[in-house]
C-alpha cells in the first residue's frame, strides 16, 4: 500500500470520506429548512397583503388567508397557529411541516413556524 508521512493513505481517505458523509447531510437538511422557511414568509406576507386589499369581513379573513396561503404552497401540511386583525393590523402565525431531503440521524421531519404581521 501507499504510504505517507502522516500515515497510510488508504485511512485517511476512508476518514475524510466518513467525515463528509458525516457532516454534508446536516449542511443540505439545514440549506432546505431555510429556503422552505423562507417561501412559507413570502407566501405567507403575499397572503396578508391579498386578505388587507379585499377588506372583506373579519371572520372571513383568516379563511380567506388560508385559501391563498394553499394556493401558493400546493401539497404543504399548514397549520394555523394565530390569526389576529386588529385595528388595521393583521398578524398571522403559520405551522409547516417539512420532509427533509437526507434522513440524517433519527430527524426525517422538521417543523418549522412563521410569523408576519402587515399594518
Amino acid at each position: 500500500m501507499l504510504q505517507h508521512r502522516g500515515g497510510n493513505v488508504f485511512i485517511w481517505t476512508l476518514l475524510w470520506l466518513m467525515l463528509v458523509m458525516g457532516v454534508l447531510p446536516m449542511f443540505i437538511d439545514t440549506a432546505v429548512l431555510m429556503e422552505r422557511h423562507q417561501a412559507l414568509v413570502d407566501a405567507m406576507d403575499s397572503a396578508l397583503l391579498a386578505v388587507q386589499s379585499q377588506h372583506g369581513p373579519a371572520n372571513e379573513a383568516e379563511s380567506l388567508f388560508m385559501t391563498d396561503l394553499e394556493s401558493e404552497l400546493p401539497q404543504m401540511p399548514l397549520r394555523t397557529m394565530s390569526f389576529l386583525d386588529e385595528k388595521g393590523t393583521l398578524t398571522a402565525t403559520v405551522q409547516m411541516t417539512v420532509a427533509l431531503p437526507i434522513i440524517a440521524g433519527p430527524w426525517n421531519m422538521v417543523t418549522t413556524q412563521g410569523s408576519v404581521s402587515i399594518t
